[in-house]
């Protein structure tokens, strides 16, 4: 399973409490990080959690969302097979987190259209 934990500060056990222990996610601290990630890896994460201020970076969360989103319609376009991830988003910005949350939920309802 590939879980990605998008946050410029935190990490996962900070945020979850499950038990899990951190090796289990992919830690990326900002939009050029997850970029070169998707680039390298070209998979779709089953899990990926967002924060939305990435530090003093000009992109932030929504921006990678967007970025992931386009990877997905192009993955639908070439009929190649995916399953959506699981989005979670553990921002302290309430609007940068509802704007990932509207935006993630809105591609999902496109994509399996």
């Amino acid at each position: 399973m590939v879980k990605v934990f998008l946050d410029d500060i935190r990490f996962p056990n900070w945020v979850y409490e499950d038990g899990n222990p951190l090796d289990e996610w992919i830690i990326l601290r900002s939009y050029n990080q997850f970029e070169n990630w998707l680039k390298s890896n070209l998979v779709v994460p089953d899990v990926i959690s967002f924060d939305h201020d990435l530090g003093y970076h000009d992109k932030t969360g929504l921006d990678v969302a967007k970025l992931l989103g386009e990877f997905l319609l192009d993955k639908k376009e070439k009929g190649e097979p995916f399953n959506f991830p699981d989005v979670h988003v553990h921002s302290m910005n309430p609007v940068g987190g509802r704007n990932i949350r509207e935006y993630m939920g809105n591609l999902k309802k496109h994509i399996e259209s």
